[in-house]
């Protein structure tokens, strides 16, 4: 089991500001980018982000963050800082679960009701219907059970490790 430090309100508005100053430069992945001004500013802005999050874990007593940057699906910067467990010094990694608690559901709802409004998916359906291999207990639930927290399901440490096989590899 991962015995994580949950992330403060700081680290979160930290991760926030990160994603403020790293609007993604237009760079051309088609043709060979090193050494390309595009790229310069993108490894400039990720330079800044990098000293940030350092700085602001700094001034604000955060005990840990992770920091994955993504641009036309490749992981272009992947950095932990910090501890997942301050008190037993285990550093954090690209793998830490840190408990976030509610800060997420404002932006999980308003990517579902996005998706909603877009047509592409439908809040009484089964997640079954829109992600194959979960196991059986999670298959019927509904998108509206699961982000209304109605599901019946006890939220654990297991349930946590099942999502994360959903991320993109390479993370």
């Amino acid at each position: 089991m991962v015995a994580a430090m949950p992330l403060t309100f700081q680290a979160v508005r930290a991760q926030m500001i990160v994603s403020t100053i790293l609007p993604a430069p237009r760079v051309n992945t088609d043709s060979p980018a090193n050494g390309s001004k595009e790229n310069n500013a993108l490894e400039d802005r990720l330079a800044r982000a990098d000293r940030m999050v350092a700085t602001r874990m700094g001034e604000q007593n955060i005990p840990g963050y992770s920091l994955i940057v993504m641009k036309d699906g490749r992981v272009v910067f992947k950095k932990s800082y910090g501890f997942a467990d301050l008190a037993g010094q285990r550093p954090a990694t690209s793998n830490t679960i840190f408990g976030l608690a509610s800060l997420t559901k404002t932006f999980t709802a308003l990517t579902l009701l996005t998706l909603v409004d877009r047509g592409l998916i439908d809040l009484d359906s089964p997640v079954g219907k829109y992600m194959d291999g979960l196991s059986p207990p999670y298959q019927a639930l509904t998108i509206r059970q699961l982000d209304s927290m109605t599901g019946g399901r006890k939220y654990t440490i297991h349930f946590a490790k099942e999502t994360l096989r959903w991320m993109p590899s390479g993370l």
